[in-house]
């Protein structure tokens, strides 16, 4: 991005929001794509938790089911990352979400706290998808 001059002649860097489209309040299918990537996780640990707690192994069918789903959309959203960022990115958009949950059970101070943690979260995810896919794709066991 090049920096711009403010009205003293000062040159000034304007902080982009990765993931964003330039039209303001205007959502991208990325973000939709990894919001919903954060709702199939928690899908996938509610119905592991709800396996373990009443015994019906037809919830973790359905877990395995959903993880599908999930590698899926994570995958169309950010390839073959290299290294640890397709488990890093996961856990992000994971923390992410269980953050605003928190959040919204806070108020205040406690609530904007864990709303900012949430958010820088959200941010490290896209510049891990920003920087994940130089061309180098993740050796395969």
């Amino acid at each position: 991005m090049k920096p711009q001059k403010n009205n003293k002649g000062n040159e000034v860097r304007r902080r982009k929001t990765v993931g964003f489209s330039s039209s303001k309040g205007d959502v991208t299918k990325a973000q939709d794509l990894a919001l919903a990537v954060t709702n199939l996780i928690s899908l996938e640990e509610h119905l592991a938790f709800t396996a373990m707690k009443t015994g019906n192994s037809d919830f973790h069918e359905m877990a395995k089911a959903v993880r599908k789903i999930r590698i899926m959309c994570l995958r169309n959203l950010i390839g073959e990352p290299a290294g640890e960022l397709w488990c890093s990115s996961k856990h992000a958009l994971s923390a992410m979400m269980r953050l605003f949950e928190v959040a919204s059970k806070e108020e205040g101070k406690k609530c904007e706290e864990y709303m900012k943690a949430a958010f820088d979260l959200y941010q490290l995810f896209w510049l891990f998808k920003e920087i994940g896919n130089d061309g180098t794709k993740t050796k395969k066991a």
